[in-house]
């Protein structure tokens, strides 16, 4: 699981960002959105709001890039020019696979002008009441020609010359076996991170995760995705995979050809029942039903197998009770192992005072090229009257949190016909 991402000079957020799942352990209510985990307390669930084009799809790519870098993988565009940003985007992350390791942090440079990263950092941290401890499991600086490895030894500095700076350091040693052998579960554990997060964007959901679920015959899979479809349409009765659909063709296409298009016939087998009728739910159900179909096998795997589930809009095309009922689902005491992080417009989640506690909720605002993340946790309560009772939803159409687009549209119109 995830304590804390920081970030900066990544797109529009120039200056130091973080995103903390770490519980505030002063509130005392809804103690279900948080979990006790070898010293430290963390939250379930963290919304993110904000305007169009505010950055909050820049955070959302941000996890993307993060899970590559965690599986050393170095093809991805970490900074834009448009932008205006430096070369170099420095970033961490803490984190806890619960494989006996306990929390480690991860800390990396990543120059996108040359494509290498300069520093990196891994350590052991441990949590206590009142302290912090910190160990470090290897450090590698090119600027100070330094690689440090407790065990192996303080002064590396002479692998700087073979090791290349274009990868991760962990991806450019051998780890099965040698004089870095003993960094085999390190690289797992970063490994398993990556795994751990999982980002998608609900506007271009894919089927495909949710077909494999209804392929699979695990009757506790296909019930957790008819619950949801049933959820979000209640005419709806059933849901299924139909393997022996029929194309017409009319002989037209060969086997073969067929074979190649298996990505795009897929989604045609998913057959959606309205009492005795089966109708293809590609065809026949709403934008927001697919989506639900699409996205109940994520929240599944998220729950029951340790997961992040990243998700860009969470709000787009669905109704305000079923994304209030994901989000109830992460929150639950009965959720113990997954994680959400999610971007929405959608103010009424934030107004429900029993679905988010204060630090769950974060808002971005833009001003030019420069975004800004802001937790409400953090506001003092003389500074927005947060802890006040009042509704967030006024106080961030007051402004009080930051800047609110306002616009004039109706003046616009009248404007303009006035000239006609």
């Amino acid at each position: 699981m995830i304590l804390e991402i920081t970030f900066n000079n990544f797109r529009l957020f120039k200056s130091e960002s973080k995103i903390s799942y770490r519980a505030d352990r002063r509130t005392r209510y809804l103690l279900s959105n948080s979990l006790e985990i070898d010293g430290a307390s963390m939250l379930k669930a963290i919304s993110l709001y904000g305007g169009n084009n505010s950055g909050k799809t820049n955070v959302f790519y941000f996890f993307k890039i993060l899970k590559a870098v965690l599986r050393s993988e170095t093809s991805f565009a970490c900074n834009r020019y448009m932008f205006g940003d430096g070369e170099t985007t420095d970033a961490s992350i803490t984190f806890n696979n619960m494989d006996g390791l306990g929390w480690l942090k991860y800390e990396f440079s990543y120059n996108s002008k040359e494509k290498t990263f300069p520093y990196e950092k891994l350590s052991r941290v441990n949590y206590y009441k009142t302290s912090t401890s910190m160990h470090v499991v290897f450090e590698r600086s090119r600027e100070e020609k330094r690689l440090a490895v407790p065990g192996l030894g303080e002064d590396l500095s002479t692998y700087l010359d073979v090791l290349p700076f274009d990868k991760p350091f962990l991806a450019t040693v051998e780890v099965n076996d040698g004089f870095f052998s003993s960094m085999k579960k390190w690289k797992d554990a970063l490994k398993r991170c990556s795994d751990f997060i999982e980002p998608i964007e609900l506007y271009n959901i894919p089927l495909g995760h949710t077909i494999e679920f209804l392929k699979s015959g695990d009757e506790k899979k296909i019930d957790f995705v008819r619950s949801f479809v049933k959820a979000a349409d209640l005419s709806i009765t059933d849901i299924g995979y139909q393997d022996d659909l029929m194309l017409n063709t009319n002989g037209e296409i060969g086997e073969e050809a067929l074979s190649k298009l298996k990505n795009a016939i897929e989604p045609l087998k998913v057959m959606t029942s309205y009492g005795q009728t089966k109708v293809p739910s590609l065809f026949f159900d709403s934008s927001g039903t697919k989506k639900i179909e699409a996205i109940a096998s994520y929240v599944y795997d998220a729950l029951t197998e340790g997961r992040l589930l990243v998700i860009d809009e969470l709000d787009n095309g669905l109704h305000y009770s079923l994304t209030r009922a994901i989000v109830s689902l992460f929150n639950s005491m009965a959720n113990k192992r997954g994680q959400l992080f999610f971007t929405a417009h959608d103010l009424m989640l934030i107004d429900c005072k029993n679905l988010f506690r204060k630090d769950q909720i974060y808002f971005v605002f833009r001003e030019g090229m420069s975004a800004t993340l802001l937790s409400i946790g953090n506001f003092k309560a003389n500074s927005a009257n947060v802890r006040e009772g009042k509704s967030l939803v006024k106080r961030y159409n007051h402004g009080d949190f930051g800047y609110v687009p306002s616009p004039a549209l109706v003046r616009n119109l009248i404007s303009i016909l006035g000239t006609n």
